[in-house]
């Protein structure tokens, strides 16, 4: 087993490291980088030593693993310039979490542009200390802590599985048969995404793999998003690093890709001395009441697809799939969307009647829904939650944003936000809806009233105020408000009655299950 390493700096040249950093370059990582980070100081990314740049920017700086075997999907650090400053070759760019905790400096080899004041920045690391994590702290071990454990210096092989489905009750025994035959130390990887430490769903996957492994077996938890995490040819070079060597896939996994990428994770498992097994998930025998070689031609198994149904449905995991401990843990990382949060976003010039449409809306949701129910309206939101805005574009982005912010929050919780602000810009509206999205459904309702009836209707004056030219920058008449082309519902308030706009949307969330319409009306 290969001695482990990390990229973290003594304690003399940290010293140094951080008295450099007072008048230096900064960057304050986002969760996906903070991440990328933690695996690349503990060691978990070598070869590599820091950040790279795009495959394609540079030939130079590609990563390899050895002559002519690619690094697969090296990391790369994007950074705004705006807030950094410019950086040039030797710049000392120190790297902080949200909180300002220095854990890096970069030493930059080279930049490339990524649109406007973005750039991916290549160069060295040097670490400090690790993310700090308050969660799972036990299984969030580093390659060294991991070959520490008594446990693993003492196997004569080390098997990790890393699947899609890790805690596949099938898939499970199928592993420690492998492991046996091989005499190895079984080691379940689970995988959180970056970002996601608040999130419900995130810890009872975790909960879940521990409910699944046997006393005799080790967990490892790694910060990754699921898209990297699918990545085999990654997982073979991570497993390599924490000292593994057999990698326990789901056959079913290497069958989906196509042959150039299977023949790449062979390359890249050959270019890091591991052995890579493709494991058919068994079947379960009621006669015998055991696990046997699945029959041809039948399900060994459940898709993810076929599960997360069952679990939006509130129907019981099969036995076989997965034990009592571990479904009941599996049933809280989905909520039927009858029971889920979720959040409208009533958007429209001023006038056009979204506030009186959300309003309605709201009450006809009170009269029967479970769920709490909070209507974000903007003047409202303006007198409270953003007071002291004014209405610039990037004080308008700034306040809608923040009323996506507390949607978000309502919809993790399992309640309803109903919002209804001018929301002129497309980007801020998407951004708004990925915000939600990560914690359950987004509605977005466009309020299309025509701007001529809603100047008609315009009890406060404000467009005869903006046409005199005594407000500037208003929505419709000096700026500019974008259509949304990704409206789930259109509603025109001049010709349609407040009644069937309300239904019109509550058809819409009916369709989409969120609410069943019986209960509603």
């Amino acid at each position: 087993m290969p001695a482990a390493s990390d990229l973290l700096a003594g304690p003399a040249r940290g010293e140094q490291l951080r008295h450099g950093a007072v008048m230096g370059a900064s960057w304050t990582l986002d969760e996906a980088q903070a991440a990328t980070l933690e695996l690349l100081s503990s060691g978990a990314y070598l070869p590599l030593r820091g950040f790279c740049l795009p495959l394609a920017a540079a030939a130079e700086h590609s990563a390899m693993l050895a002559e002519g075997t690619p690094w697969p999907g090296p990391p790369v650090l994007e950074v705004d310039t705006g807030v950094t400053g410019p950086l040039r070759a030797g710049t000392a760019l120190c790297l902080r979490d949200r909180e300002g905790v220095l854990l890096a400096v970069l030493t930059v080899a080279a930049t490339h542009p990524a649109g406007g004041h973005r750039v991916a920045v290549a160069g060295e690391v040097e670490a400090l200390e690790l993310s700090r994590h308050d969660d799972h702290s036990d299984l969030r071990l580093t390659p060294r802590q991991l070959q520490a454990r008594p446990e693993i210096a003492a196997a004569p092989r080390v098997a990790v599985l890393w699947a899609r489905q890790p805690v596949a009750r099938a898939l499970r025994e199928a592993a420690r048969r492998a492991a046996d035959l091989k005499d190895a130390h079984v080691v379940h990887v689970v995988t959180t995404p970056p970002g996601h430490d608040t999130d419900t769903a995130a810890h009872a996957r975790v909960r879940a793999a521990r409910a699944a492994a046997r006393p005799e077996e080790t967990l490892l938890l790694l910060p990754l998003p699921d898209t990297t995490a699918d990545d085999v040819a990654l997982r073979a070079v991570l497993a390599a690093n924490y000292g593994v060597s057999d990698l326990l896939v789901d056959a079913t996994e290497l069958v989906a890709l196509p042959a150039i990428e299977r023949e790449r994770v062979q390359g890249v498992a050959a270019a890091v001395g591991l052995s890579v097994t493709a494991l058919t998930p068994l079947h379960w025998d009621d006669d015998a009441a055991t696990f046997v070689e699945p029959p041809a031609g039948r399900s060994a198994t459940l898709s993810p697809t076929e599960v997360e149904r069952l679990l939006l449905a509130g129907e019981p995991l099969p036995f076989w799939y997965a034990e009592s401990q571990v479904a009941a843990q599996l049933a809280r990382t989905v909520r039927p969307r009858t029971q889920a949060g979720f959040t409208v976003l009533f958007t429209g010039l001023s006038g056009s009647g979204k506030s009186t449409v959300a309003k309605a809306f709201v009450a006809k949701l009170l009269e029967e829904e479970a769920r709490s129910v909070s209507l974000l309206d903007g003047d409202v939101v303006r007198t409270h939650l953003s007071k002291g805005l004014g209405f610039s574009r990037d004080d308008r982005d700034t306040n809608v944003r923040r009323i996506g912010f507390v949607a978000a929050e309502i919809t993790k919780a399992g309640g309803i936000a109903v919002c209804a602000p001018i929301a002129p810009y497309d980007a801020t509206r998407r951004a708004v809806r990925e915000m939600v999205e990560r914690h359950g459904g987004f509605v977005l309702v466009h309020v299309s009233t025509p701007m001529e009836v809603c100047e008609q209707r315009d009890r406060k004056g404000l467009y005869a105020q903006a046409r005199a030219g005594r407000i500037p920058e208003f929505t419709g008449v000096s700026d500019p408000y974008e259509t949304p082309a990704d409206a789930d519902v259109v509603v025109d308030t001049s010709r349609t009655d407040v009644a069937d706009a309300v239904s019109l949307v509550l058809d819409r969330l009916t369709e989409l299950g969120f609410i069943e319409r019986g209960r509603t009306e």
